[in-house]
């Protein structure tokens, strides 16, 4: 037998063959994924105003505490890691000078 030319059409979610048109499913979010070409990262990006404004409404003194760290070292008692470290942020003018 020979096979004959056919069509995808993933925008109207059909396959054309022999005059024929018969309808398929696809999951919405792979059929988005797929008609934009987008990856793990792209879709990220897509949420880069939702991102911007949660940076902007955190807590201004985490914020300023991160901002102005210089040095993250390991301490005996803290608040832990996702590993079980504890970690304490060395921010200047606060506890040792000079670390």
């Amino acid at each position: 037998a020979r096979a004959g030319e056919g069509e995808i059409d993933l925008e109207a979610q059909e396959v054309r063959f022999a005059g024929e048109q018969v309808a398929f499913a696809i999951d919405h979010e792979i059929r988005h994924r797929l008609l934009g070409g987008l990856d793990d990262i792209a879709l990220t990006l897509q949420q880069d105003d939702a991102i911007a404004s949660y940076e902007r409404e955190r807590d201004p003194v985490v914020r300023e505490a991160i901002a102005s760290a210089t040095s993250i070292r390991p301490m005996a008692e803290g608040p832990e890691t996702d590993r079980g470290d504890a970690l304490a942020l060395a921010v200047p003018g606060e506890g040792e000078a000079g670390h």
